[in-house]
């Protein structure tokens, strides 16, 4: 999990592949990620940029704008 202050979303994502952000007043789902093929193993934030950078047991890294959906 990773906490991104500045929207005030916690980003989760597990071994299920899916990345979701959460709002944290709320607690609802604000988006739902879902292209790697295998489970992801970290997740990174970018303040500066405002980035989400998750990367899976497929080989991959993915960069996410949390302004937009997948």
């Amino acid at each position: 999990m990773v906490m991104i202050n500045k929207l005030q979303y916690l980003a989760s994502a597990s071994l299920d592949r899916i990345v979701i952000l959460w709002d944290t007043i709320t607690g609802m789902k604000r988006r739902v990620y879902e292209a790697h093929r295998m489970g992801v193993q970290s997740l990174a934030f970018n303040e500066n940029f405002v980035l989400l950078f998750s990367a899976g047991f497929d080989h991959e890294i993915i960069v996410w704008n949390p302004y937009i959906g997948d």
